[in-house]
């Protein structure tokens, strides 16, 4: 009686681990089954590494890049302007959509699992704009953007140097015309705000901002840029016209 009663407990035990190593997985797979889904090994969804299912497209439905058959947009600049947007096949833009949005693309869903094709990726940005303002860089290096202060939605996103990722280069370490080219300049770059803070200042000044622009004006009246300007043209004048501090000080 004593060997049937051991065992019955020990198969009561066993009952009670297999239940809760049932529960751990099912939440585990509730949780984390996304980033199972999205890890490299997945062979659904990655070949050699590279995410082979889901669309990265523009806001006007323009398709960048084709998961499945991994190819990219035919147009040559189209590419080399949403390069750092999109990124390549490799990997090597880590704030890129093909790297961020993995496993949207890959489209996991705990009930149905991994989709095939995976989930298309709509950007905010628009392609063609973007190629504007890739030819507009003409290739110097630096970064072009527009934003949309109403809806926050970033329009265009170019930063140069830049290549082809359907073609890309052999790059070295000492190559200067690639340097920081798997850097998106936008989003990482460090840049000190200039001029450009001067937008922020005014919209932060006191009511009296008119009152304090006459009485700034007048001041620099002797200046041909500011002479006989009106309080909110001398604003407007003084923006391009000012160091920021001097600027800063007329607006408190």
């Amino acid at each position: 009686m004593k060997q049937v009663k051991f065992r019955s407990v020990l198969l009561l035990l066993l009952i009670v681990l297999l239940g809760l190593g049932l529960a751990l997985f099912c939440l585990r797979y509730t949780f984390r089954g996304e980033a199972w889904a999205s890890f490299s090994a997945n062979g659904h969804a990655y070949t050699d590494g590279v995410v082979r299912t889901g669309q990265v497209l523009d806001r006007n439905g323009t398709v960048l890049y084709d998961g499945p058959s991994g190819v990219y947009h035919e147009d040559s600049a189209l590419r080399q302007a949403t390069l750092h947007a999109v990124g390549d096949q490799l990997g090597n833009i880590s704030t890129s959509a093909l790297e961020a949005f993995q496993s949207r693309l890959i489209g996991f869903d705990p009930l149905t699992g991994t989709l095939s094709g995976g989930h298309k990726v709509y950007l905010t940005i628009d392609a063609d704009l973007s190629r504007t303002a890739w030819e507009a860089l003409d290739g110097r290096k630096g970064v072009a953007a527009v934003y949309n202060y109403q809806t926050g939605d970033i329009l265009c996103m170019v930063s140069n140097p830049s290549f082809d990722p359907a073609d890309p280069p052999e790059i070295s370490d000492d190559d200067s015309d690639y340097e920081g080219v798997y850097l998106n300049r936008l989003l990482s770059g460090l840049y000190t705000p200039g001029s450009v803070f001067k937008v922020v200042t005014t919209a932060a000044a006191p009511p009296s901002l008119e009152r304090r622009a006459s009485i700034a004006s007048g001041l620099l009246s002797s200046m041909p840029t500011f002479a006989q300007a009106t309080p909110l043209a001398f604003i407007a004048s003084a923006m391009p016209s000012t160091i920021c501090s001097a600027f800063s000080t007329m607006m408190r």
